[in-house]
């Protein structure tokens, strides 16, 4: 399975992101295909404040990003960015997408050891595309676009901060996988 990863810093919170390209897979089998993101999600930059209970962060599929409880955001340079996802499929194709319903991030490099985040609550938003049903875990869809056109699915989320002493500043990441399947 293709996984991605994105790094996050806490404490004056720097969340870096690299992004990748890649040529988008032919159309899926209906066995499944696991899609690298061509574009992996980024959260920016943040910080809470020592003594905070902390908050959530969201970063919805159009990129833009949503600060809760004690999270403050800042603008240090790190873009903000929805994960973005490529491949082809011809119009009227159903499709499947399985994802995890939250994932944890684990914190390295801290000064104060390592902690976790958790990423929940994941969105996602079709180009081309109409959303059919959804449900914990999987999204389908249905293609209106032609069958050599590039088919693109955005994801965003939820990130939980806790505070500081769970949360110590360092560098934070996951590995999470999309299946599709054509139905």
């Amino acid at each position: 399975m293709k996984k991605f990863s994105f790094p996050i810093i806490l404490g004056m919170a720097v969340i870096s992101i690299s992004v990748c390209g890649q040529t988008p897979p032919d159309f899926p089998t209906r066995k499944g295909t696991v899609l690298d993101p061509v574009m992996t999600m980024s959260f920016g930059d943040f910080t809470i404040p020592v003594n905070s209970s902390g908050g959530t962060l969201t970063v919805g599929t159009e990129g833009f990003r949503m600060p809760g409880g004690d999270v403050y955001l800042l603008n240090m340079g790190t873009p903000v960015r929805a994960a973005m996802f490529e491949f082809k499929l011809c119009p009227g194709r159903t499709i499947a997408v399985y994802y995890p319903t939250n994932a944890q991030l684990q914190g390295t490099g801290g000064t104060n050891g390592s902690g976790y985040l958790e990423l929940k609550d994941l969105k996602f938003r079709i180009d081309g595309g109409t959303i059919d049903e959804s449900g914990s875990g999987y999204i389908k869809f249905t293609s209106n676009s032609g069958c050599n056109e590039i088919h693109r699915i955005y994801m965003g989320g939820t990130l939980t901060v806790r505070p500081l002493s769970y949360n110590p500043a360092g560098t934070y990441h996951t590995d999470v996988s999309l299946t599709i399947v054509q139905q």
